[in-house]
């Protein structure tokens, strides 16, 4: 089974050891797409423009790493992908699931979820949002 993961937080490296344990279980090939930049709450940029070299260990498998330009990098709410570069990884990757790790309202999810119906790829959505906020209509909408 192929799962592509799309998440802004795997911009930094120290949340990728869930992606490494994935990418060891028998039968699963791991992808992970992130935006190439990303400005922290506290103004600090964040760059992975080139992926992190292999695993040096035997009995640690690798996955592909996909950076793509963002639009609004930096602001959770607002942020998506530049949509020809995530249709490319997907047509390339051809995942049999997406795991979207997003809140639920902001575009990048909204384009994610788009293109995998589009493409008929299954998505599993995780979120940590847990309050019920009011975030404006157009929010409203994509979150639905």
């Amino acid at each position: 089974m192929k799962v592509l993961v799309i998440s802004h937080s795997y911009v930094e490296r120290d949340n990728h050891k869930k992606l490494e344990s994935l990418s060891r279980l028998s039968g699963v090939e791991v992808g992970v797409v992130y935006p190439r930049v990303w400005r922290t709450w506290h103004n600090e940029i964040k760059s992975r423009p080139t992926p992190a070299p292999p695993a040096s260990r035997v009995d640690q498998k690798s996955y592909e790493e996909f950076p793509v330009g963002t639009f609004f990098a930096g602001n959770g709410g607002k942020y998506f992908y530049n949509p020809l570069g995530l249709l490319k990884i997907l047509l390339k990757f051809r995942p049999d699931l997406i795991h979207l790790e997003e809140e639920p309202f902001p575009p990048a999810a909204f384009e994610a979820a788009l293109f995998s119906r589009w493409l008929r790829i299954k998505v599993l959505f995780f979120s940590w949002e847990n309050i019920d906020l009011f975030l404006g209509p157009i929010r409203s909408v994509l979150e639905k």
